[in-house]
C-alpha cells in the first residue's frame, strides 16, 4: 500500500488539525446543508400512499 505512492495513514487528530488548517487557510471549505430540507411534508406523501 504505501508502495502506491498518496496515502496518508493518520490518526483522527491528525485528520481534524488538517481539515482546521485547510479551513483557515482557505484551501478548503465544507459544505453547509440547512437542515430540514423541507418545512412542510412532500407532496409526494401528502396522501400517505408511498410512506
Amino acid at each position: 500500500m504505501l508502495g502506491t505512492g498518496d496515502v496518508w495513514f493518520a490518526t483522527m487528530e491528525e485528520i481534524a488539525r488538517h481539515v482546521e488548517k485547510c479551513i483557515e487557510d482557505g484551501s478548503w471549505n465544507p459544505r453547509i446543508d440547512k437542515l430540514p430540507y423541507y418545512d412542510a411534508p412532500i407532496p409526494e406523501l401528502q396522501d400517505g400512499t408511498l410512506a
